[in-house]
């Protein structure tokens, strides 16, 4: 389930990207061919790019490439095993009450911006900010699964 969602985030920040390159695209040729100088392209494609960021996060923290933690753990810590499932899943559960903490900030966050509206596009900023509590909270899954994924190799290496 978490990775079929992970599959249609990844395909939405693809689809920003992609925005993002035409609406800039055009923005220039707007600006430089036409001389008209429209606002929107611009807001709409900060926006975006606000949103590609933090989905693209959340991708990379399930693929483990976010941070240098698998690494570390891996390169490092190699001969102890224990250990570095250890460090590895205490960096998660750090990482996860991060996470948390974005998550109710960015939810209150949201909130205070709804009645607020962008200034060239006039739609709520909420829609932005929405962006942090869900992302957030897409990365709370992926980081509670990661740990539940360490501790079960740790106590496998355990038995053994």
């Amino acid at each position: 389930m978490i990775r079929k969602l992970l599959l249609g985030v990844e395909a939405a920040a693809g689809v920003f990207l992609a925005a993002i390159c035409i609406i800039v695209f055009l923005a220039v040729v707007d600006r430089f061919l036409i001389h008209l100088g429209f606002g929107w392209p611009e807001e709409l494609a900060r926006f975006l790019l606000i949103w590609c960021s933090l989905l693209s996060a959340c991708v990379m923290v399930h693929k483990r490439g976010h941070y240098a933690v698998y690494y570390f753990a891996e390169k490092w810590l190699k001969k102890d095993g224990k250990m570095s499932h250890l460090l590895t899943t205490l960096i998660y559960v750090w990482c996860c009450f991060v996470m948390l903490v974005i998550f109710f900030k960015g939810f209150s966050l949201t909130i205070a911006m709804h009645d607020t509206v962008s200034s060239t596009m006039r739609i709520p900023k909420s829609l932005v900010y929405s962006s942090l509590p869900i992302c957030s909270f897409i990365m709370i899954i992926t980081f509670l699964e990661q740990i539940y994924i360490s501790v079960k190799k740790f106590r496998r290496e355990e038995e053994e």
